[in-house]
């Protein structure tokens, strides 16, 4: 076994450790939906699943992501101030919808109350279009919300990306798979009010119909900052992000289809333990191993180069060291030839 120490990254840390410092800074939970409700955030907040079934995520993975079908399905979160952020703030969430509803569905609410709007909301209207809305706590009319609402509209039943960028009470950026939306605003609140209330995946409790989102949720994350352009474009490079969207309600600004990065092929033979880890790991080649070189590269949240090496080891030990702030990172290992031979996702407690 051999083991990669800070002294082996020494020269890459060195030029890449201030491009990572705002994933960790800035995150508040992280959900990936594994089957699970765990949050790999710094904080922990992990939540409840209620009736919320596993299904396969966007790259057709099983158990990667949470589907709802119905009212009564549904992810709890903690009642924590954690998650009730004040602007600027932003938030990013694969979902796809597999059945229409005559109301508008809720993806996510931070301060879910029936009588109420309050705190923040990421919904779609029945015509598809995306919603980043706020309430200011003293009712359910359109007077105590503000909605950003989307020109184009998700139509079909793919996966698709949404990031909703709260700079402040006027100023609320929708992008749909990497692509700035434009819109417009409904509703007249000027203010957004925190009612103490706990935050729900997958529908709402406010309103007689509760907004049941009829689809699956995967990959939910929440920032304490507004995210940059920059920013975004890398976390979207990173996520390979398939857009199928009817852009006929917005023809002079077309979403175009990104090409992925990188054509991989996954050979499943490799396994990183412990993981989570709250210090070193190993990678262990198992079979696959065959003598030669191979590098290895880990990436923050938002598809940005941490730190990287080679090894041609069986058993390598990776020191988690001054790059580990608590959160998750992608571990992507390729051979000599620069093919992708696997990948992995790794917790940091």
């Amino acid at each position: 076994m051999c083991k990669i120490c800070r002294g082996y990254f020494l020269v890459i840390f060195f030029q890449i450790s201030c491009t990572f410092l705002f994933a960790q800074d800035g995150l508040i939970f992280n959900y990936s939906l594994d089957n699970s409700a765990k949050d790999s955030g710094p904080f922990n907040l992990d939540g409840m699943i209620i009736n919320a079934k596993p299904t396969q995520n966007r790259f057709g993975e099983v158990n990667k992501a949470m589907e709802f079908d119905n009212i009564g399905e549904y992810i709890l979160l903690p009642n924590s101030n954690k998650i009730r952020v004040d602007f600027p703030f932003s938030i990013s969430v694969w979902f796809k919808i597999d059945g229409e509803d005559n109301v508008a569905s809720v993806i996510f609410a931070n301060d879910d109350n029936y009588l109420n709007h309050a705190g923040f909301w990421i919904s779609y209207l029945p015509n598809g279009t995306i919603t980043a809305a706020y309430g200011d706590g003293n009712g359910a009319t359109s007077s105590n919300r503000k909605s950003r609402h989307t020109n184009l509209k998700i139509t079909d039943k793919n996966w698709h990306n949404v990031i909703a960028i709260y700079q402040g009470l006027d100023n609320v950026e929708l992008f749909i798979d990497c692509q700035n939306a434009p819109g417009y605003f409904s509703g007249s609140a000027t203010e957004m009010v925190y009612l103490g209330n706990k935050a729900i995946i997958g529908k709402s409790l406010c309103c007689a119909n509760e907004s049941p989102h009829n689809g699956s949720i995967d990959d939910l994350l929440l920032f304490d900052k507004a995210l940059s352009i920059n920013e975004i474009q890398e976390f979207c490079n990173f996520n390979n992000s398939v857009v199928n969207v009817d852009t006929s309600a917005n023809q002079n600004n077309p979403i175009q289809p990104q090409t992925p990065i990188d054509t991989v092929t996954l050979f499943k033979d490799l396994t990183i333990y412990p993981n989570p880890t709250k210090g070193n790991f190993i990678i262990d080649f198992n079979s696959y191993f065959d003598g030669a070189y191979y590098k290895i590269e880990i990436f923050n949240i938002l598809g940005q180069l941490i730190t990287s090496g080679e090894t041609n080891f069986k058993q390598q030990e990776v020191v988690v060291g001054s790059w580990g702030a608590a959160g998750v990172y992608v571990l992507k290992i390729h051979n000599f030839e620069g093919v992708l031979i696997d990948e992995f996702k790794l917790v940091v407690r």
